[in-house]
């Protein structure tokens, strides 16, 4: 994927205490996704898919079995994310995801995103990661699946010649598999206002060759994954307090400079707000 602008700025919401763990720790936590709060994560990457498989009046056997196979995939698969924004001072990101405005947002730059991938990829060894906006348009939805969406027909056709359903569907698992990230970049538009970029990183059973976390999640035990931040004079670029938090400014610029994080831009939030 290419570059998605020049010298471009993505920032990552989060509370004081996550703030701190990033910086002191020099590494970003991809969290497991099938525990987010958005019950309709990966649902839309299959409703999508049938609605072009109806589309195209596809017979309702097939489409049956279509769904079997995306359930069973969605099934096997895990995903690990990062979540960012285009946008590095936004109220409803601020209430969400950082304690209220208590917490930071932190701009990490496009060249670290992308450098970071094909570290990931190797350490961990399994499919691609990526870096990549989250689509919430229908019309780029269907655009995006349309690729797969195709090769997934041309296997229901020699379904047709050669009747054996589970030849069938080991070939649209294949097809289906080297795709599967975009499960994880599709959203309903209840999300548009978030603006959400992902680093995503995937596994199934097959491919769990790496070591596993866990943590303390809102009463819930969350899998996650640790990525190092490599080079650290160009990954975070900006830090930005909430509205709600009263850190010095110097104290923020000498935890930075303490490990290693340097030539680092810091600013309190723009929204005006009063302290609850």
């Amino acid at each position: 994927m290419t570059k998605i602008s020049i010298n471009k700025t993505f920032y990552h919401y989060c509370s004081l205490e996550a703030f701190i763990s990033i910086i002191q720790k020099e590494e970003i936590w991809l969290s497991y996704l099938k525990l987010s709060s958005d019950a309709m994560e990966g649902m839309v990457f299959k409703n999508t898919i049938l609605t072009l498989a109806e589309r195209d009046k596809i017979s309702p056997i097939i489409i049956d079995l279509l769904k079997n196979v995306i359930i069973a995939i969605e099934n096997e698969l895990d995903g690990f994310i990062f979540s960012l924004s285009n946008q590095g001072d936004l109220l409803n990101q601020w209430r969400e995801y950082a304690s209220d405005g208590s917490g930071f947002s932190i701009g990490f730059s496009e060249d670290f995103l992308f450098d970071a991938k094909p570290i990931i990829s190797e350490q961990f060894n399994y499919h691609p990661t990526i870096f990549s906006p989250i689509l919430y348009n229908r019309e780029e939805q269907e655009k995006a699946v349309d690729d797969i969406y195709d090769r997934i027909k041309t296997r229901i056709t020699e379904f047709h010649k050669h009747k054996n359903p589970k030849k069938l569907i080991s070939k649209l698992f294949f097809e289906l598999d080297i795709t599967f990230q975009d499960i994880f970049r599709l959203k309903t538009n209840n999300y548009i206002n978030e603006k959400e970029y992902r680093i995503i990183l995937t596994e199934t059973s097959t491919t769990k060759n790496t070591e596993t976390f866990y943590r303390n999640h809102k009463c819930t035990i969350l899998p996650y994954k640790k990525i190092p931040i490599l080079n650290k004079n160009k990954a975070i670029i900006e830090v930005i307090l909430g509205y709600n938090n009263n850190t010095p400014l110097k104290i923020i610029s000498d935890l930075l400079t303490k490990h290693g994080f340097l030539n680092t831009t810091i600013s309190k939030s723009s929204i005006p707000h009063r302290q609850q």
